[in-house]
């Protein structure tokens, strides 16, 4: 027996298993380079969000929100009447609480819906969402060539064990 030669395969087999199961949960699920790159370059649209406009002057925090990306249409609790936009704000601050960019609902001064249930549609930037371009163009790129690399490491393996040799 050849147990040099044994072992060498062995540990080809060993070290082909553990890449490509690592790099298959890297890449795959919600947690993993294709999921984040879905955060990373898409908007999100909020629809029928129920909350109270906070008083005259205050505002809360939409944390889920990075910017709002055109208009907003709120209208009141019942989807009766839609309320004036002169009646509130959409803007992005530092939350003193989380320290992260987030989008924010003012009540402006004198408005008539201050402190009333409201729904509000709008598309926002969701938190970690790559606001400049390039990290946008380059993010599909990554995972291009992470799956790239797990196809080199199984086509290596094979070439190492010789299974191209008839070819």
């Amino acid at each position: 027996m050849n147990n040099r030669a044994q072992m060498e395969g062995l540990g080809l087999i060993l070290t082909l298993a553990i890449a490509i199961i690592v790099g298959t949960v890297l890449l795959s699920g919600s947690g993993g380079i294709a999921g984040q790159a879905g955060t990373l370059t898409s908007t999100s649209g909020i629809v029928n969000e129920t909350f109270t406009l906070p008083a005259v002057n205050a505002f809360i925090d939409k944390a889920n929100c990075v910017n709002l990306q055109g208009s907003a249409i709120v209208t009141n609790a019942t989807g009766a009447e839609i309320v004036p936009a002169s009646n509130y704000t959409f803007t992005t601050r530092i939350s003193s609480t989380s320290g992260l960019k987030v989008l924010t609902v003012q009540t402006a001064s004198q408005s008539a819906y201050a402190s009333r249930s409201v729904n509000a549609s709008y598309t926002c930037l969701p938190q970690g969402y790559a606001e400049d371009a390039s990290t946008r163009a380059v993010t599909p790129l990554i995972v291009l060539f992470a799956a790239l690399a797990l196809a080199a490491i199984a086509l290596g393996a094979a070439w190492k064990k010789g299974a191209f040799d008839g070819i």
